[in-house]
Parts: C-alpha cells; structure tokens; sequence
C-alpha cells in the first residue's frame, strides 16, 4: 500500500512538473514560429526582390540592344 501511493505520488508530481514544462515550452514555440515565419517572407521577399531586379536589367539590356 505504501509502494502504491508513493507510485502515485510520484506520477501526481511527473504530471505536474510535465504541465509546468510545457506552460514554459509552449509560449517560447510560439515565439519560435513567429519567427520562422518572419524569416520565411524575408527570405522569400529577398527572392522576388532578387528576380524582379534581374527581370528590370534584362529588359533594359534588351531594349537597347545588348541582349
């Protein structure tokens, strides 16, 4: 009966200490996406800046005659 209740003592404690980890956990994975996602549309802004540039020099070569 002892060993039954410190067993249960400790799973109480585990789920306790598991709720506490992830009251902290979360808000930091939270944190962490946001700023996946910030450096996902910089990159990706990067990107189309890079091509748009690209796209404005071809035809302006191609405009005046060099490509």
């Amino acid at each position: 009966m002892a060993l039954i209740t410190c067993v249960s003592l400790c799973v109480v404690i585990a789920q306790q200490s598991l709720s506490l980890a992830i009251t902290f956990i979360e808000p930091a994975a939270n944190i962490l996406d946001v700023v996946l996602i910030m450096a996902e549309k910089l990159l990706v802004g990067a990107l189309v800046f890079s091509v748009t540039l690209i796209n404005t020099v071809c035809c302006a070569l191609h405009m005046i005659g060099i490509a």
